[in-house]
């Protein structure tokens, strides 16, 4: 999910938006809030790229 920050200009926020939305593999809605929310399917690993099925979690508050 991405949140628009009260500092990001009507312009910055339209260019990533759609950015996103032109990407191919990627899908962009909007939550109620007006949040971006991407998803996509996983792909292959690229070569020389290492697949792990375990992922730590992040437990890191967010800085807003």
């Amino acid at each position: 999910m991405i949140h628009r920050l009260e500092t990001d200009t009507d312009e910055a926020w339209d260019g990533i938006m759609t950015l996103l939305a032109d990407t191919d593999g990627l899908a962009l809605a909007f939550d109620v809030e007006e949040h971006a929310v991407i998803t996509w399917e996983a792909g292959e690993p690229e070569d020389g790229a290492e697949r792990s099925e375990a992922v730590a979690p992040v437990e890191e508050e967010a800085p807003f």
